[in-house]
């Protein structure tokens, strides 16, 4: 998820480089172009969906399942971190943060996980967190707050899944340049 920019964008491009067959989901069309011309020939079905819906995230699952027979892998990348001061963060704003980086990796770890129990092979699921969940900084009160909440989560998910071999893990990255400067 999150797949028409930044780390998403980097993580299809490294995964089919790998071999896999790989859905790209996100909210913008235009980025999802953009990331399959990255990938060229390489097996990527794309999904224009908001992973905050239940709708949504089973779109996604269930474009694996069609295109590919299956999922075995699912990364839940897709975020949103406006920065505001405490004070005049909007509760709106709040709400939508909250949305997409905690809803939204719920929706897709649970329409996974179903479809990887289904399917009667385990699996693997990785949540996107950040080191701000912990250290905090100023101007991320929701973004930090989702991130610790999202690690809460995975670690219920990955008792819950574990009888299924189905693997959960958090990821904490820190800033990633995904588009490098040629070196000189």
């Amino acid at each position: 998820t999150g797949a028409a920019r930044g780390i998403g964008r980097a993580m299809v491009q490294q995964f089919a480089e790998a071999g896999a067959n790989v859905v790209a989901a996100d909210r913008e069309r235009a980025g999802l172009e953009a990331t399959r011309e990255l990938v060229g020939a390489s097996p990527i079905a794309l999904v224009v969906a908001d992973v905050s819906s239940p709708e949504g995230a089973e779109q996604i699952v269930q474009t694996a399942v069609q295109h590919f027979g299956g999922i075995d892998f699912c990364v839940n990348n897709a975020a949103v971190a406006p920065h505001a001061a405490l004070l005049e963060e909007r509760a709106e704003v709040w709400d939508q943060v909250f949305a997409v980086n905690c809803r939204g990796t719920f929706l897709m770890t649970q329409a996974a996980g179903r479809a990887m129990i289904a399917a009667g092979r385990g699996g693997r699921i990785v949540n996107f967190s950040s080191g701000v969940s912990s250290k905090g900084s100023a101007g991320a009160a929701a973004y930090a707050a989702s991130r610790a909440a999202t690690e809460a989560f995975s670690r219920v998910a990955a008792i819950e899944l574990a009888p299924y071999d189905i693997l959960v893990n958090t990821i904490s990255p820190g800033l990633i340049d995904t588009q490098p400067k040629p070196l000189p």
